[in-house]
């Protein structure tokens, strides 16, 4: 077996969805319509690093809160982070550099074995010490992945996965927490909403499951175990099922599972590839406020040769009108087929990242680290847990009044509170003296948002944001059921 060539059988992963949702993505049309959307959007530059408890991500995730504040009010898609357009710029270079030569000597591409292993070596020579482009983000991933690897490693093994798949996440984002990538997909293992709700995580205005590592690595895991007995206990289908949706359509062309392997599904994208590029004219459906000279523009063609081809004797179009355009053999892979490619660069890039760590054991001059952390979880029927020590001219009512203030998600009164004050504290004397504790658990009106808790609990809300990266409003009652991590003190 070639060491890009990887697989091995795994135990039943829990929790598995019935059936994935199918999407179907035509060689045809797979890139056109997604980039004239994407075009219309802005693209803000956005990006850090994971530092535990040096407050790095707590300014971050601050920042972030804001920004998805701004989308809620605009309803606008929130925009890719830097560092995910410039891995999605590399996958395109080295993609197209392999696939491009192919087209222009050859006219078709050839999806072989020594196709792919060009595509595994221009990956390994990018992630390689000391010279490789890819290098330092790579150094930059692993040290910042660190405080979270060893849970991660945890819970791939329980899901049925190897624990070394938790790099997945460096090819994917070079674990950048915050990454939003040009299709939305978001957090250091890049799921779209639908896949992460498939998967099992949560998503709102309030909370984003998708950018905490530990949760967004369990919904990872349970992915690559699902498509792995989908695609007949295959690790290289499991990674390209992971990477985008021609899967689903070939799943469809080979019904029964034990007939789907790597190879043939190579071969069943080879064809249809070649079969579009052998096409001598593609289409173009008119979107609104395009003329014609922005479309012969666009594909780089005459305007009287596109008015000749569709028996046109003036400019004018309309919008929904499908026009023929002379295709251009030179820049296919770098226009029309750009995105549908992508996806043919996994598994080889995950697995070239794994050997590239593996073989310069990088894992070594990685300095250890590990977040220390309790679970609390919010709770339909809130209780806000408070202690206080008496102080000289405290009385019950002083106290009940000092309470709530500090917490205004109470939803009792002053009496109320005296009364539960001295139920739940047997040990204080009618008359309470200096240096007394009090301890009481009263009940809330709503739930708490995390900037509640870091008050009540006396931890910087920045040091909270850090253990819990899925907060992104820490404003708002976290719902019930969310689960939050408290630093052990």
């Amino acid at each position: 077996m070639e060491k890009w060539e990887k697989g091995a059988l795994l135990n039943s992963v829990n929790d598995k969805p019935e059936k994935k949702k199918c999407i179907r993505n035509d060689e045809e049309n797979s890139a056109i319509s997604r980039r004239k959307f994407l075009s219309m959007l802005g693209r803000a530059a956005v990006g850090g690093s994971l530092l535990a408890g040096g407050g790095i991500l707590g300014r971050m995730f601050l920042e972030r809160g804001k920004r998805e504040k701004r989308r809620e009010e605009t309803r606008k898609e929130q925009d890719p982070t830097k560092e995910q357009i410039e891995i999605e710029r590399k996958e395109k270079k080295i993609i197209g550099q392999t696939l491009e030569e192919q087209i222009i000597k050859n006219g078709r591409v050839e999806l072989t074995r020594e196709t792919k292993k060009a595509i595994y070596q221009k990956w390994y020579e990018s992630y390689s010490p000391p010279a490789g482009e890819n290098y330092p983000g790579l150094i930059e991933a692993m040290n910042k992945m660190s405080i979270w690897k060893e849970e991660l490693e945890k819970v791939f093994r329980q899901e049925g996965v190897p624990g070394e798949y938790v790099f997945l996440a460096i090819p994917e984002s070079h674990f950048d927490i915050t990454a939003v990538s040009r299709k939305y997909a978001a957090g250091p293992y890049q799921f779209t909403s639908e896949s992460a709700k498939l998967f099992g995580l949560s998503l709102g205005d309030i909370l984003d499951e998708r950018y905490d590592p530990i949760k967004s690595g369990r919904a990872c895991a349970r992915h690559l175990k699902y498509s792995f007995e989908k695609f007949n206990n295959d690790w290289n289908l499991a990674l390209a099922d992971y990477n985008g949706g021609y899967t689903n359509s070939y799943a469809e062309y080979r019904p029964r599972k034990e007939d789907r392997n790597y190879y043939d599904y190579l071969a069943w994208r080879e064809k249809r590839i070649n079969d579009y590029i052998n096409k001598k004219n593609i289409e173009h459906k008119v979107a609104y406020g395009e003329t014609l000279w922005k479309i012969a523009r666009k594909y780089g063609r005459p305007i009287d040769e596109i008015k000749k081809l569709n028996g046109k004797k003036d400019d004018n179009i309309k919008v929904g009108e499908t026009l023929k355009i002379t295709r251009k053999m030179d820049g296919v892979v770098g226009s029309d087929l750009q995105d549908s490619l992508e996806n043919l660069n996994y598994p080889e890039k995950f697995f070239a990242v794994l050997d590239v760590i593996k073989e310069n054991d990088l894992e070594k001059d990685i300095q250890k680290k590990s977040i220390d952390y309790i679970t609390i979880k919010i709770s339909k029927t809130v209780l806000v847990s408070t202690e206080y020590e008496v102080k000289k001219g405290d009385t019950l009512y002083g106290i009940a009044r000092l309470f709530k203030s500090k917490n205004p998600l109470l939803d009792l009164g002053l009496g109320e509170i005296v009364e539960r004050i001295k139920k739940e504290n047997h040990h204080l004397k009618k008359n309470i003296q200096p240096k007394d504790r009090i301890r009481i658990g009263l009940p809330a009106k709503k739930t708490p948002s995390l900037e509640n808790i870091a008050v009540q609990k006396g931890i910087p809300l920045k040091s909270l944001l850090e253990f819990n990266p899925a907060v992104i409003d820490w404003r708002r009652p976290l719902p019930a059921g969310t689960e939050i991590r408290l630093p052990k003190k």
